[in-house]
């Protein structure tokens, strides 16, 4: 219901007020012809009004299912008046000014997110003077007293549809993110109660610190001319001043938080300053209004269109270091160029998806596409496993394998180059994917594990690598992989590998080399997987999977 409908609609009204006009200028019944148009692009309006209108109303009902489903939970813990320090006395005060909603006002919220504390019982906040007050132009905050609990009602003055979003949005991601959940909504005043998060937006923090980001009555005027250039001037000191306020941890966060939004197809948040709260309570950043907010389905284009905005405001208005389309491209030049690769070419072609790839698809014994047309297929089972790689190159087959559902891949290669090739190839997987990948990539030798104690692994992998050691290196590094993991994959060639320089090398890599390497160094079973296809040079690269008890 919330695809790309609405512009079909629209591109439905071009082609038939195109096809009538065209009709006029042959038949020439130019008045009958616009009169046909007129009333196609009015029964399109009236249509698209009408779905808009079954969409709000199945919004609405979802909304309601979930919010009670979350409080049936009880995974949801609201504030009450006890756990933030307002004392009997106080509530038996405060009380006398219920009104017909059962709710009393404790305090109102600026513009800015500050409070004006009624009655003086939230001093935890950052209060604002009466004299210092300045309005919100629409959808009033408040902190209320309801049932004891302290909540934040947001009243949207009768407009239904924002009401109808906020509400949905917040009840689809309060079990899984950190946005407030809602407690209740009063459906004919369009007001809803969500929890009250304990905490400082980050406007205030960078306020409190000294930046000027607050906005001014004569800021906010519309006869203001300056506005827009005064704006860019509040981003700007956002923007420095939050790289200096929030540690690496919570920006991650953050940026982990508008992954997992946009990863339930909502777009449109409007990540700035004051609708960052840092809780007081677990120090997590949290992210609140969505009114404006909207869904879409993930990966279509309108979707990648809003989420690439939504980065490229987050990053403007806060100071987050978040990929943008425009990054992504600028990193695809980068490792496509010649200059950039230790042998003129990508050794490794990835298909990142959506358009976007590295390499040249001539066959399938390397890449994404040695891992789509043989490994997933062959490999034992990766979810939740912690594996050690031996030569990851650019980082393609460790980052399928956790697409695949390893837990953890940490990566050894020897050229410092391909480890940097490395964290940008999983800086795209992450920005395309909407997941963190736990890979860690590291220089130097394969050897470097015999000395370093990474701890134990469920499987250790070494993809066309191994041969290019010593056989006596081989040896002492099977025979330490035996004792860290009880499960080994090793890809051989079958063919012409040798060189001048090192012309033993087909016997190292061959597949009757490698089931005794691995048979005599702790793995006594061993299963062998052909693949039918050959590399450039014409050599087969059948994988072998070591076990041992």
């Amino acid at each position: 219901m919330y695809g790309l409908k609405r512009y079909y609609y629209f591109a439905l009204a071009i082609v038939g007020v195109s096809f009538f006009l065209l009709c006029s200028v042959f038949i020439q019944k130019t008045m009958t012809s616009i009169f046909v148009s007129f009333l196609l692009i009015l029964g399109i309006l009236l249509i698209r009004a009408y779905l808009k209108k079954v969409q709000l109303q199945i919004m609405l009902q979802q909304a309601q299912h979930m919010m009670e489903e979350g409080r049936c939970l009880d995974k949801i813990k609201f504030v009450t008046t006890t756990s933030v320090g307002i004392t009997q006395d106080d509530i038996e005060m405060i009380k006398k000014y219920k009104d017909e909603t059962d709710e009393v006002i404790l305090a109102e919220i600026d513009k800015n997110g500050r409070a004006f504390d009624i009655f003086g019982v939230l001093g935890f906040l950052s209060l604002v003077k009466k004299e210092d007050f300045i309005p919100k132009d629409r959808f009033k905050l408040n902190v209320v007293l309801k049932d004891n609990y302290v909540l934040v009602s947001k009243s949207f003055e009768g407009d239904n549809v924002a009401f109808i979003h906020e509400w949905f949005f917040l009840s689809l991601l309060q079990l899984e993110a950190n946005v407030p959940a809602v407690w209740g909504v009063d459906k004919s005043r369009t007001v809803i109660y969500m929890n009250f998060i304990q905490g400082k937006s980050l406007n205030e923090m960078i306020a409190e610190a000294g930046g000027e980001v607050r906005q001014s009555e004569s800021f906010m005027s519309s006869k203001n001319g300056n506005y827009i250039r005064d704006q860019l001037e509040v981003d700007r000191s956002a923007r420095v001043w939050g790289k200096r306020i929030l540690d690496d941890d919570i920006l991650s966060e953050l940026s982990r938080q508008l992954d997992l939004i946009h990863s339930k197809g909502i777009v449109g948040v409007n990540i700035k300053p004051g609708n960052v709260v840092i809780s007081k309570i677990d120090g997590n950043p949290y992210i609140v209004d969505f009114h404006s907010s909207r869904h879409k389905h993930v990966g279509t284009f309108i979707w990648r269109l809003l989420r690439d905005r939504d980065r490229l405001v987050a990053n403007r208005r806060i100071g987050l270091n978040l990929l943008t389309e425009k990054v992504v491209n600028n990193h695809l030049i980068k490792l496509k160029n010649p200059d950039y690769q230790i042998d003129s070419n990508v050794y490794a072609p990835i298909d990142f998806g959506e358009g976007h790839a590295i390499g040249a698809f001539w066959n399938v014994t390397s890449g994404t596409g040695r891992w789509e047309q043989f490994m997933k297929k062959k490999m034992p089972s990766l979810k939740g496993k912690r594996i050690l790689d031996l030569g990851s190159n650019n980082g393609c087959m460790p980052l399928m394998m956790l697409q695949a559902g390893a837990h953890e891949v940490i990566g050894i290669e020897l050229s410092s180059h391909y480890v940097n090739q490395s964290n940008l190839v999983k800086e795209i997987f992450e920005w395309r994917d909407l997941t963190f990948y736990n890979f860690k990539p590291e220089s130097g030798n394969m050897l470097k594990i015999l000395d370093k104690d990474y701890g134990e692994f469920d499987l250790v992998t070494a993809l066309c690598t191994l041969y290019y050691l010593n056989e006596n290196d081989m040896i002492r590094l099977v025979n330490h992989i035996s004792h860290i993991s009880h499960k080994m994959v090793v890809q051989a060639i079958e063919g012409n590998v040798g060189s001048q320089e090192n012309p033993d090398k087909p016997r190292r890599a061959s597949v009757g080399f490698l089931i005794n390497l691995l048979r005599n160094n702790g793995f006594e079973r061993v299963s062998v997987s052909n693949y039918d296809y050959y590399d450039p040079r014409g050599c087969k690269r059948p994988i072998l999977i070591g076990e041992r008890d």
